[in-house]
């Protein structure tokens, strides 16, 4: 007895890509960089008013840390989606504009063939100047 052999399918299977994952670690980095920049930034606020402007430095830092822990937020949130190629598009059977004569239909008028026909099907007569439509 013969082995029984499934044919393949003609087409590629398509699998639905997935979504990038977020980088969790990076937007924990930084939010506690937001925290502690919040912190040192309050901190250099207290000190320099208390001391007449001696807390300076914390401001800066805690500024610095505020923007970079910004900036990890918004890495660890980027990620690009992998879309599929669009499908082709189908070109028009016929070229769009004036198309040929035709000589199996006649003008419903005088019954000459009729002229040139434009995209949409209408037709002239080149004798009597009658336009009607081909069907």
């Amino acid at each position: 007895m013969l082995p029984i052999v499934q044919a393949q399918p003609p087409y590629p299977t398509y699998a639905m890509p997935t979504a990038p994952q977020a980088n969790v670690g990076a937007m924990v980095g930084g939010v506690l960089l937001l925290v502690l920049g919040f912190v040192l930034f309050a901190v250099g606020g207290f000190v320099s008013v208390m001391t007449f402007g001696g807390g300076f430095a914390f401001i800066v830092m805690g500024m610095v840390l505020f923007l970079i822990g910004i900036l990890l937020i918004a890495a660890g949130n980027i990620s690009r989606r992998q879309l599929p190629p669009p499908p082709p598009i189908q070109q028009p059977m016929v070229p769009m504009g004036m198309m040929g004569q035709v000589a199996s239909l006649n003008c419903p008028n005088c019954g000459a063939p009729p002229g040139p026909i434009d995209r949409y099907g209408i037709a002239t007569c080149p004798h009597c100047q009658t336009r009607f439509l081909l069907r």
